[in-house]
């Protein structure tokens, strides 16, 4: 939709949800399409707008500055930043935060998340990290970015 600038009723997204609830059953908690186009939709092009034009800031307090009426906004995972687990190489894994991922690569912008696990291998190399660091010393910023937030105190 953003990359294409197609309408939304041309969008894998909008006929998935069609055919989701055409057959009877809820799409994102939507049993109306009327109601998901109008609601959903209009929220995720209201996200959009409000990443392209004022970046992606960490939410403070589980809020989100964007209005919405999605009946899943009830689940507290949904009102945080994207939630990652980190596996044993240090790679990044989404788990909550899908469309906000998505459309933050759209416009390469960076993405505050939330580390929800890390395997054990991986914390033992952090620890490893940080018990290298002198606390006059700052990580270099390049390194991961699950290291680099790391200071000594």
């Amino acid at each position: 939709r953003f990359v294409e600038n197609l309408p939304w009723e041309k969008t894998v997204y909008y006929q998935q949800a069609a055919q989701t609830i055409n057959q009877g059953e809820a799409y994102w908690g939507f049993k109306s399409l009327k109601k998901f186009r109008q609601i959903r939709c209009n929220y995720i092009d209201r996200l959009y707008d409000e990443i392209k034009n004022n970046g992606m800031e960490p939410r403070k307090d589980c809020e989100l500055t964007v209005a919405h009426k999605d009946p899943r906004w009830k689940t507290f995972q949904q009102r945080l930043n994207p939630l990652v687990c980190i596996d044993r190489q240090g790679n990044f894994i989404l788990t909550e935060g899908f469309h906000r991922y998505t459309i933050a690569l759209i416009l390469n912008r960076q993405l505050p998340v939330h580390v929800l696990a890390r395997h054990q291998l991986w914390q033992k190399k952090r620890e490893q990290f940080f018990e290298q660091i002198q606390p006059e010393q700052s990580p270099d910023s390049s390194i991961h970015p699950d290291l680099s937030q790391m200071t000594p105190t």
